[in-house]
């Protein structure tokens, strides 16, 4: 008794007909179950958006601070590069000039003493 009951309604449902209007008195009837579901998926999605964006913000600065260190380490090496070497002062040049002729004849023994030895 059950089984023509059965092979009604698949008969039924295999039209195109009967889809439309399933779908038509499902449909409302399924959004008033799935509202609330939607609204926790809307709040956890925006959750996950606010977070992405606070991430983002995060990496951003990150990025901004170490382009602003190497800038300055880059105007550091450029100004290092720019600095115009100053010749020693001529009095400095003559004391070492006289250190070394000093240490030079300290060093050289004259030929008259390197025969008595």
């Amino acid at each position: 008794m059950g089984m023509p009951l059965v092979g009604a309604a698949a008969k039924v449902m295999s039209s195109r007909g009967a889809f439309f209007v399933f779908g038509a008195v499902a449909s409302p009837l399924l959004m008033k179950t799935l509202e609330p579901i939607g609204q926790a998926s809307r709040t956890l999605l925006k959750g996950a958006i606010k977070s992405g964006i606070v991430a983002g913000q995060t990496v951003q600065g990150i990025i901004t601070e170490a382009k602003a260190g190497i800038s300055d380490i880059a105007a550091e090496a450029k100004a290092d590069l720019n600095k115009v070497v100053e010749p020693a002062p001529a009095a400095d040049v003559a004391v070492a000039a006289t250190a070394a002729a000093v240490v030079a004849s300290e060093t050289a023994a004259p030929k008259s003493e390197r025969a008595k030895t």
